[in-house]
């Protein structure tokens, strides 16, 4: 009875955990201001907006694009060389790979 019990705590504590993962998004979403929503929407059209405001990336994306859809990452780690400019940017959960300020690839 008592690991049923157990069980059941670590269940609430995960579910838990994944509505206050929620609650902060949308709480780091209502704080980007209206101004910058707007110029996005302008600038990028509205499905790719939309697609950007709900978090998703894709292969292509710019910088500025992945900073308002996934928001700043925890680490940037950065090489230079007569290529140009690599950089991986690390997230919690993803790593996002730049050549010269364009997302080429990311590994969940």
């Amino acid at each position: 009875m008592r690991i049923n019990n157990l069980i059941k705590a670590v269940n609430k504590l995960e579910r838990d955990e994944k509505k206050e993962k929620e609650i902060v998004k949308r709480e780091r979403r209502s704080e980007i201001n209206k101004e910058e929503r707007k110029y996005f929407l302008e600038k990028y059209g509205e499905k790719i907006f939309n697609k950007l405001d709900n978090g998703k990336y894709w292969i292509g994306m710019t910088e500025e694009m992945v900073r308002f859809s996934l928001g700043n990452p925890k680490d940037i780690n950065r090489s230079t060389g007569s290529y140009g400019v690599h950089e991986q940017w690390v997230y919690s959960n993803r790593n996002l790979y730049f050549e010269n300020g364009v997302l080429t690839s990311y590994q969940n």
